[in-house]
């Protein structure tokens, strides 16, 4: 009884950060264990005016930006290059790029990149090919939809209260932070980004992307104050992601983690960073 409370009680707590109850399936067959987010921690690794998404090939030409994760990132970077390169994240199955735009006063901490199960049925969550590149925000967010991008002062990144405009200062202790959330729903063709992606609709993805992806999640404190981003004012906020990750590594958080494909329930435990459960913040 002891056991079906707490899984119970987990799985509560699960929906709240985009996870998923146990579907309900026929007497005598194995039931999914909730689907959970795996998180990683990654650190700063570099800053420059490169942006290997908007303008590859063209060194220098964007504005300021952010790098963490994957080391070797720059406006010439190719997948193949970038896949033997060193990362800051705390999975070094992790090579993936993560990149922001810099900071007018301040500097970006803490970054954290979660992946869930988003809108769509954990069992139809497939990993995401390697070399897929996805942006989110500002003007790469269709017109009509809810903003990806969110602010708050010191909350948890599942918490209810976060706000589309950043608050104008903070209470003592606690830190600016923004949350991301990129589209999920893959065209299956295209790795290239703007265009290859969209956001679920309800339970599924449209007809033109059919394919479900985990959907990632970015949250990052300010350390300092800022005026405003290097692309402009705070409603220019975006960010890129470079998908460099192991391939094994990935299909195996997507199946144990978001899926749910446990043999027992305490691999949920290793849905986190290596040797550690998964964490909010």
């Amino acid at each position: 009884m002891r056991g079906t409370r707490c899984t119970a009680v987990m799985a509560a707590a699960l929906l709240a950060i985009g996870g998923s109850a146990p579907v309900a399936e026929a007497s005598g067959t194995a039931k999914p264990f909730p689907s959970v987010p795996f998180v990683v921690g990654c650190g700063l690794s570099h800053e420059s005016n490169d942006d290997p998404i908007v303008h590859s090939g063209r060194a220098g030409m964007s504005h300021h930006h952010v790098f963490f994760g994957n080391r070797a990132t720059n406006a010439a970077s190719t997948a193949e290059i970038l896949k033997r390169a060193a990362t800051t994240c705390e999975d070094p199955a992790d090579r993936a790029s993560y990149w922001l735009p810099g900071l007018d006063g301040g500097i970006w901490t803490n970054m954290r990149a979660y992946y869930i199960a988003g809108g769509l049925p954990p069992s139809s969550v497939r990993p995401m090919p390697f070399g897929l590149q996805i942006v989110a925000g500002w003007k790469f967010d269709p017109p009509g939809r809810q903003p990806s991008v969110a602010w708050s002062c010191g909350l948890l990144v599942d918490q209810a209260g976060w706000l589309t405009v950043p608050p104008v200062t903070c209470r003592p202790g606690t830190k600016l932070s923004v949350r991301i959330d990129f589209p999920q729903c893959w065209d299956g063709r295209s790795l290239l980004a703007p265009g290859n992606v969209a956001r679920a609709q309800g339970r599924s993805c449209p007809d033109a992307f059919p394919i479900g992806l985990p959907q990632l999640r970015i949250k990052a404190d300010v350390s300092g104050r800022s005026s405003g981003l290097a692309s402009g004012a705070f409603d220019t906020m975006h960010a890129d992601f470079w998908n460099l990750w192991d391939p094994k590594r990935l299909e195996q958080l997507v199946a144990t983690c978001i899926r749910g494909e446990r043999a027992v329930q305490r691999e949920i435990r290793r849905c986190g960073v290596p040797g550690g459960g998964p964490r909010k913040g």
